[in-house]
């Protein structure tokens, strides 16, 4: 991974995480209203390279 792959890579993990923190702030601050419904922020799983099998046959 480059350098630049890896700043992009920080970049979108901060930006994840500062969606994730207004979510929670708005739930908190509405937490006492009357007919509030929580939300819940936006997930994504982690893109993974595929593992290389190992053959087991000897």
């Amino acid at each position: 991974m480059s350098l630049f792959g890896a700043m992009i890579s920080g970049v979108s993990g901060l930006n994840a995480q500062s969606q994730n923190l207004g979510v929670i702030s708005d739930n908190i601050s509405n937490l006492n209203t009357v007919g509030y419904k929580g939300t819940v922020g936006p997930r994504q799983t982690p893109k993974r390279s595929p593992q290389p099998t190992k053959c087991l046959m000897s």
